[in-house]
């Protein structure tokens, strides 16, 4: 079957997209299953560029949008994550290399969400371990739920 004809099909059945913010939203990154890093840093950025926009006096329709938009990619996201950390060998220290490597952080670049140089050197060097406040922190920094730093714990 054709492209064409399958979407002849489908006109009868077309869902309206009032929104066009949302609309535009759907076309620039469609939600769809994420199956690479390369897609799932892209869409974190999406993710990230969204938030940062919210409250910056956006009428409600779009504000609404724009939530309805992260409402759709994060469960995706989420399904990613625990795909892709869910061999159960993983520490907290190498899932947050991951996540370092993923987004092209660097040590200094996660001071403040660790407490400072030497905190998130002893942390990366495995000499000391991550802390609840510092999970939250990371949680906040990358769009992730606290789960993804224990990946050994049931979902």
């Amino acid at each position: 079957m054709t492209t064409a004809a399958i979407e002849k099909k489908l006109k009868s059945v077309q869902i309206e997209v009032k929104n066009p913010l949302y609309a535009r939203l759907m076309k620039f990154a469609p939600p769809r299953p994420i199956t690479t890093k390369k897609d799932h840093t892209r869409y974190i950025a999406v993710i990230d560029t969204l938030q940062e926009i919210l409250g910056d006096g956006l009428s409600k329709s779009n504000e609404k949008a724009i939530i309805r938009y992260l409402n759709v990619l994060a469960p995706l996201i989420a399904e990613f994550e625990d795909e892709e950390f869910d061999s159960g060998s993983a520490s907290a220290r190498e899932v947050l290399r991951y996540l370092m490597d993923a987004n092209d952080l660097v040590q200094e670049d996660l001071e403040k969400e660790l407490g400072g140089q030497s905190v998130a050197s002893n942390i990366l060097s495995g000499k000391r371990e991550l802390n609840a406040g510092q999970i939250e922190r990371l949680c906040t920094r990358f769009n992730v739920s606290a789960s993804t730093f224990f990946p050994n714990s049931p979902r």
